[in-house]
C-alpha cells in the first residue's frame, strides 16, 4: 500500500510543477540515484524526493539526510 499511496504524491508533486509551467520527469535516474520528481524551466532544475508515511511511522531522518548528503555531492 505504501508503494501505491507514494506513487499518488509523485502524481500530485508533478501536477503541481506542471500548472506553474515547469516541464516534468518522474522516476528517473541520474547518475545511479533514482529522482522522483524533477521540474525545469527556465535553467532551473526541481529534484524532489517524495516521502509518505502513515501517521505513527517512524521516519529514520538521520538515514535520509546521510542519503541527500550523498546526492548532493553528485
Amino acid at each position: 500500500m505504501a508503494s501505491r499511496k507514494g506513487s499518488l504524491l509523485e502524481k500530485d508533486v508533478e501536477r503541481f510543477f506542471a500548472l506553474l509551467g515547469y516541464k516534468t520527469k518522474t522516476n528517473i535516474r541520474i547518475k545511479g540515484y533514482e529522482i522522483d520528481v524533477l521540474a525545469t524551466r527556465n535553467k532551473i532544475n526541481i529534484i524532489v524526493e517524495c516521502k509518505q508515511r502513515d501517521q505513527g511511522e517512524s521516519l529514520e531522518l538521520r538515514n535520509l539526510i546521510h542519503q541527500w548528503a550523498s546526492k548532493n555531492q553528485i
